[in-house]
Parts: structure tokens; sequence; C-alpha cells
């Protein structure tokens, strides 16, 4: 009698499954099919990312004004400033990405579609810095889309009817199919009572960083013991759009660049760097504190000994503030290297600090750099609450000091370039000579 019991409440369950799955799939296509019809679309959109990371939790809340009309056209505008506002409007002739904090912008060619401004490599002018779960495949797809976008569906789950916020909605689990070694990515979207417009999209970014583990590669290190929450609430969903709202007008001040790393600059006022610093590629000279005398720091270097800044007067010091996740700093090292080794016999002391990362990663780097095989071990100095990156107003990385015999800081290069070692190499050579 009890396996007939279990039996019994295993296949109630199994149908129960079956009947929420097929619910779900009916209400995901119902809900596409309805999103196709549309011309047009706005609403206003609450995005809150929770951060935990080796260097700390970080929480943000952004706002924005969001609106989209068939093909191709879309304006997305950051309300009330914050590290993670953004304006993205696309004409359908042209997409301009708009950074408030840097008081730049870019102009690509617009996207033809909503499905190609879906693909990561058409739709992020930002090199990533988009919004996650924004790109969601399940939002204004266009007729002939549909069974693509269901074909990619493994199974849409019908969670269940609930209230939030004072408002019901319908909760849907949709798990994308998963390809070779990567998992299907999977979105829980609660729609309207109605079934006709989206309320909440929480993407599951647990899924989204396994991808990017497996992938490999500079990314995955960077997200390596991180963990994040994202969730993406729509309000006042309708079916009209404001006069002009796919006209993009530049704020007064606001530059244009070919890429945003020409606008790294105007970050490298901050007052200490951000827990997680960005890193530049074009490479931009003269910074903050150029022409003063260095700050009296002193330095941790990996083994625990001790270094003060003051004792290397007499010499002429590089100081490089880098990441073992920083692309630009890597290749900017090993140039660096050759240049101060060559010149330590003449008083040049080569000082890298590792800043925003962890120990261990900095000691498998340098035990590892490619100089340690050449007789240049790398000395690195190691900045676990990036106090002496806020004492030298360090923003973007890689940020390179170059400290003359009297402790003066003559020269800032941040970013890199390829033609960093010989302009380097010149300046280290008119220091020795003074």
């Amino acid at each position: 009698m009890k396996y007939v019991l279990i039996a019994s409440g295993l296949s109630a369950l199994l149908a129960s499954h079956a009947s929420a799955d097929e619910r779900g799939d009916k209400l995901l296509r119902e809900f596409l099919t309805y999103q196709s019809k549309l011309e047009a679309f706005s609403c206003e959109l609450s995005l809150s990312m929770e951060i935990e990371s080796p260097f700390g939790p970080m929480n943000m809340d952004q706002k924005f004004s969001f609106a989209v009309q068939q093909p191709n056209k879309m304006a997305l505008r950051g309300k009330g400033g914050g590290m993670m506002s953004v304006d993205m409007v696309s004409d359908g002739e042209s997409m301009t990405t708009y950074l408030p904090m840097l008081s730049a912008y870019m102009v690509d060619e617009a996207p033809k579609s909503f499905a190609e401004m879906n693909d990561p490599d058409e739709s992020d002018p930002m090199g990533g810095a988009g919004l996650p779960g924004l790109d969601s495949k399940f939002l204004m797809v266009a007729a002939e889309d549909i069974e693509k976008v269901l074909a990619a569906v493994e199974s849409c789950e019908f969670v269940g009817e609930e209230t939030v916020e004072d408002t019901k909605v319908m909760h849907l689990k949709i798990t994308e199919k998963g390809e070779a070694d990567f998992p299907g990515m999977t979105t829980e979207l609660w729609l309207s009572e109605d079934g006709k417009w989206p309320f909440r999209l929480k993407p599951d970014m647990d899924s989204m960083m396994a991808a990017a583990e497996a992938e490999g590669g500079e990314e995955a290190d960077m997200m390596e013991g991180m963990e994040m929450n994202v969730t993406l609430d729509m309000r006042d969903c309708k079916s009209e759009i404001q006069e002009n709202v796919f006209a993009f007008v530049a704020p007064e001040g606001a530059r244009k660049v070919n890429d945003f790393s020409e606008a790294m600059g105007g970050m490298m006022e901050m007052e200490a760097p951000a827990e997680v610093v960005p890193e530049v590629e074009g490479e931009k000279k003269g910074g903050p504190l150029e022409g003063e005398p260095a700050p009296a720091v002193t330095l941790t270097m990996l083994d625990g000994t001790q270094v003060a800044l003051a004792s290397l007067k007499g010499k002429v010091v590089v100081m490089d503030f880098w990441a073992t996740w920083c692309g630009p700093c890597k290749r900017g090292m090993p140039g660096l290297s050759r240049i101060t080794y060559a010149r330590r016999d003449q008083g040049v002391v080569f000082m890298p600090v590792a800043i925003a990362d962890r120990k261990e990663k900095v000691e498998k780097y340098v035990k590892g750099f490619p100089g340690a095989n050449e007789g240049r071990p790398l000395p690195t100095a190691f900045d676990e609450k990036n106090d002496i990156a806020s004492s030298f107003k360090v923003g973007p990385i890689p940020h390179t000091l170059i400290i003359d015999k009297k402790g003066v800081i003559r020269h800032v290069h941040i970013g890199f370039s390829p033609d960093h070692e010989k302009t380097m190499a010149a300046e280290l050579d008119a220091l020795i000579a003074e």
C-alpha cells in the first residue's frame, strides 16, 4: 500500500510539472505574439544589481526610461545620474551611446532589427558595459522571430500566480537550450495579470558566469569568486511613445569619441579608485599629481616586507598600478620590466603595485612572469585595501608614474600604447642624466 501511495504521488507530481510546462509554454507564446503585434512599446525601467566580490559588496540601483519601435528604433535613457547611467539611442540609422560618467558619446551604425540588437557583438558598443537582462530575447520580438525564440527554449515553467508590490502577476521560469560546454541561460519573467506586458525580468547570473568560466580568458578571471544578482523591473508599460524620443541631442560639454577609452581620462579626478578599477587601452600622458612630490607612503611587498617610498630618494622610481585581470596592464608589463632592468645600475627602481586583486592571483602571475626566466624578477607590492592607489589618485589602469631623484612625480602615463616603451625609456634617460 505504501508503494502504491508513493507511485501515485510521483505520478501526480509529474503530471503537475507537465501541466505547469504546458501552461508556461502557452503563456510565453501568447505573450510573444502580443508583443510582436506592437508597433511601439515604452515603460519605466528600474535596474537593481547586487554584487559580492573578493573586494567587498557593491549594490547599485538605476532608473531609466525605455522606448522601442519596430523595426529597430530604441531609446534607453538613464535618470538621476549614477554609475550605471547610460543613454543608448537608435534612430533607425545610427546607434548613439552616451556615458554621463565620462561626458562622452559614440556613434555606430544602427542594428537592422531587434533580433540583431540582441546579439552582444552588435548591441553592446560599450564593450561589455551594457545592462544585464536588457538584451532579453523575450521583449519586442518580431513576428517572424517567434518560432526561432521558442525553438531555443528548453522549458518554460509556469511557477504560479503571485502578488508583487500589490500587483497580481504571473511568474514564468524560462530555460534556454545549452550549447556544447555552455549551460542554458535561465530567465525568470513575471507578466501582468492579462499576460500581455512584462513586469519583472531576472536573469540567472550564475549560469551566465558559468558560461564565462567555461569559455575561460580574462572575463572569467574577473568573475572568479564573484556573485551577482540582477533584477529589472518594468512599470507603466504601454504601446505609446513620446514624440522625438529617438532623437539624440548631445548634452552640453559632451564630446564625441571613437572609443570610450579616449574619454577615460575624465575619471582620473576620483578621490579613490573604484572597488573594481576600470582598465583602459589607449595611452594618455599626464594625470593627477604630475609635478608634485610623491605621497609619503609605505609599500608592502608580496613577501610582507615593507618599503618606504621616501627611502628611495636619490633613485628614479617607476611605479606601475596594475591588476591580473587587466589586459592592457599585462601587455605593458614586459616592456616596463625590460627598460627598468636595463637601467638598474643607473639607479632606476621598478615598483609595480597590484590593486583591486587577490593576493594569490598576483603571486601566481609574478611566479610565472616571462621576464623571470630571463633574470628579470618582478618585485611587486600588493595594495590590499587600495590605500596606496587612493593616495596617488589612481583611476583607470594601467597607471604608471615616473618619480625623479628628488621624489617628485615627473611623468604620468594612463593606459597602454605600442610606443610606451620607447617613450618612457627616453624619459628615464633624461631623469638619470639630471
